[in-house]
């Protein structure tokens, strides 16, 4: 009996060629959804790069000391647009998923913006300043993520168009 078994081991070979075929099916199943993961994660992270590029807060930045900013327009809406800036970031990072090094860059970005809102309530009138060294600081870390390739935009710079 056992050598009927074996004797007719066409079925080995049917088997064989299943298990092998699953296995490559699963492996390029994995493979592919890891290129589709890092595509996203890295239009993700471009997005970003240009919402914060289009941020006219960022762009009118400069070390200057304001008199009265607390009771001006531009110091409260250049506080909700770093308030955005940083829902955005939250919002990058939750779509990161495989790119733990970035997850932990964009939460760097959150405690920049984070310091920058408590700088500008201690110090109203330096709220300029402290924008520019937020600009400065965002774009440091934005060259530490994976948008490696290409031209980053500095925070800012595509808020206007540029005069002739």
């Amino acid at each position: 009996m056992l050598e009927d078994f074996w004797g007719n081991a066409d079925w080995l070979g049917a088997l064989f060629g299943a298990v092998v075929g699953a296995l490559l099916t699963a492996v390029i199943a994995y493979g592919a959804y890891r290129w589709e993961r890092r595509r996203v994660e890295l239009a993700a992270l471009r997005r970003l790069m240009r919402e914060l590029g289009e941020r006219r807060a960022f762009r009118e930045a400069r070390e200057v000391r304001v008199f009265g900013a607390r009771w001006r327009g531009d110091y409260r809406r250049a506080n909700q647009s770093i308030v955005d800036a940083r829902n955005s970031i939250r919002a990058t990072r939750s779509v990161l998923v495989g790119r733990r090094s970035d997850q932990q860059t964009l939460t760097k970005m959150i405690q920049a913006c984070n310091d920058y809102l408590e700088l500008s309530e201690e110090s109203a009138g330096l709220y300029c300043s402290h924008l520019a060294r937020l600009r400065e600081r965002l774009y440091e870390l934005l060259n530490q993520t994976g948008l490696k390739h290409g031209k980053l935009l500095v925070p800012g710079s595509e808020a206007h168009l540029e005069r002739r």
